[in-house]
């Protein structure tokens, strides 16, 4: 089934406001590659877990620019202007004199939660055996698609397993 153009901008809003909250932390999973080992990668995402939970609803890194964006999704310069204006016009993002990169509230929210998907699952994928950068791959598909219902059973499960 092919997802329709809705999803589709739902999808790529999300991957940007993920991107802006992911460059702002000082754990970034995405370093990581096969030659990791799946204990080292789950050390990082367990910190970078904690790190978003500590620091839900604050302010974070306010140096992010277009181009650490682009450098992050891979896209080119003018798609990359073109949704973080239209990020903008909705309300997700502002962008100051300096032409810094914050989220807004409600960017916040939409970033932590497909962040939060991303690491946990991520994990979840490593730590089953697959290699990391196909269950890094596997896992930015996913975490959009996904029931809420079905990502809280995962993330309640991961949880009590390594947050107790």
């Amino acid at each position: 089934m092919s997802k329709n153009n809705q999803d589709k901008m739902t999808e790529s809003k999300e991957n940007y406001l993920e991107s802006v909250l992911k460059l702002s932390l000082s754990y970034n999973i995405e370093k990581y590659d096969d030659n990791t080992t799946k204990e080292v990668f789950h050390d990082t995402v367990i910190k970078a877990l904690k790190e978003l939970y500590d620091n839900k609803n604050v302010t974070l890194n306010s140096e992010i620019h277009a181009i650490n964006i682009k450098d992050d999704l891979d896209y080119s310069k003018p798609s990359v202007s073109i949704m973080l204006h239209n990020l903008e016009d909705e309300g997700y993002i502002t962008i100051d004199k300096d032409n810094h990169i914050h989220l807004t509230e409600e960017g916040y929210k939409i970033a932590y939660k497909t962040y939060q998907r991303h690491l946990i699952l991520s994990d979840v994928l490593v730590q089953m055996g697959v290699n990391i950068e196909t269950a890094l791959d596997d896992a930015c598909k996913i975490e959009h698609d996904l029931q809420d219902e079905t990502f809280d059973i995962i993330k309640n499960h991961y949880l009590d397993k390594y947050f107790k």
